[in-house]
């Protein structure tokens, strides 16, 4: 198969940075960049390319934020930098290697599994419990007490968007997403006061590497916009890949969450989509009305 331009991009800029011959080259198509993994010991190397201005810093960022304080290996930042692809410049972003496997590549038996959660769980525990006296971050680097208050901030932009006239959005969705922005007071008021966590922002399964014979967890990739907000803004993400594994569930059994959580999970999951599609222009309708489903059978009723 020939190679992406992503990949040709990687591999010149690698052959012009490193002398190690390059044994394997894997690509993977992200949802907000192309990563390209380049085996070449002791060389390895993962070079990402971003599909959204700004992202490489944000993710650089996010490493500094989250590696003093995760129980997992995070990558390091090797090199960062602009590449010319396609006729477009590119933001790139080189990270070292670290081994495993994604959660795809591994079939854990039903004891593996138990352990395998577990361990996700403490890893996720750990981040956690890392709070800040000040509160929840605002996008601007400000805190507030009330969580309701920093949701707001942070999703102002995308509750527009699903307002405008020019938003992909069916007139249907768009009543259900403003009946939703008006509930955000009752929805979010009983954790409104919890104590911050320190997110990952976007930690499911894939965003792991496993171990191929134990199928612990090896490492923590691919943060998102880290920052302290609550622990149930990265929770719903659990059981976005390899649902099976009970991660949510199992996070749920160790640290009991305030009543509502089902609710909370399907309203921070439909605003999370709303930003994907304000980044990307991704939409699909029939994704957004299932989660709309979901939430209504957790007890969340828009409208008369």
């Amino acid at each position: 198969m020939a190679l992406s331009l992503y990949a040709q991009s990687a591999q010149d800029w690698f052959a012009a940075s490193c002398a190690s011959p390059i044994l394997e080259l894997t690509e993977i198509a992200g949802f907000y960049g192309h990563a390209v993994i380049i085996k070449a010991p002791p060389h390895s190397c993962v070079v990402k390319f971003a599909f959204q201005d700004g992202r490489v810093a944000k993710e650089i960022a996010a490493l500094q934020r989250l590696r003093p304080h995760s129980v997992l290996p995070m990558p390091e930042v090797l090199a960062s930098g602009v590449r010319s692809i396609g006729g477009k410049d590119v933001g790139m972003l080189v990270l070292d290697y670290l081994p495993g496997k994604a959660p795809w590549d591994i079939q854990p038996d039903a004891a593996r599994i138990v352990a395998l959660s577990d361990s996700f769980v403490e890893a996720m525990l750990h981040l956690h419990q890392q709070s800040n006296p000040a509160g929840y971050e605002l996008p601007d680097g400000g805190f507030t007490q009330s969580l309701i208050a920093a949701f707001s901030d942070w999703n102002r932009a995308a509750h527009a968007y699903s307002q405008a006239a020019d938003s992909p959005f069916s007139p249907v969705l768009r009543v259900s997403l403003q009946a939703l922005w008006e509930l955000r007071h009752d929805v979010l008021g009983p954790i409104d006061r919890d104590a911050s966590s320190l997110v990952h922002d976007d930690p499911h399964a894939g965003n792991f590497l496993f171990d191929p014979v134990t199928c612990l967890p090896m490492a923590m990739l691919d943060p998102c916009d880290v920052a302290f907000r609550h622990r149930e803004q990265d929770l719903f993400h659990l059981a976005d890949v390899r649902p099976e594994w009970g991660l949510f569930e199992r996070y749920v059994s160790a640290c009991p969450l305030h009543a509502g959580h089902e609710q909370r999970r399907w309203f921070f999951s439909i605003w999370d989509d709303v930003k994907h599609c304000l980044n990307r222009g991704w939409y699909d309708e029939d994704w957004f009305v299932a989660k709309f489903d979901r939430l209504a059978a957790s007890g969340v009723r828009l409208g008369a």
